[in-house]
């Protein structure tokens, strides 16, 4: 359990043979339907979430919101 009620998953994929496991765990928070998943990091510490919170960032500073709109409409959001 964490500080805010949240648990961490570990989880380990095996991608065949000879080449080796990766780490990816999951973050989840009960709220009021259920567990879901907040965060996803890869090999334990590189937040999905963190990543993409960046991303997105520097595409409104460069671009602005409809810059913004326009790199979720790609990645299927809308």
């Amino acid at each position: 359990m964490l500080d805010d009620g949240g648990v961490v998953i570990e989880t380990w994929l095996h991608p065949g043979e000879g080449q080796e496991p990766v780490a990816l765990d999951y973050r989840l928070r009960q709220g009021e339907d259920g567990w879901r998943v907040i965060d996803v990091y890869l090999t334990g510490t590189i937040s999905e979430l963190a990543t993409r919170r960046a991303e997105f960032a520097t595409v409104f500073r460069d671009q602005g919101l409809e810059g913004l709109i326009a790199v979720l409409e790609a990645k299927g959001g809308g």
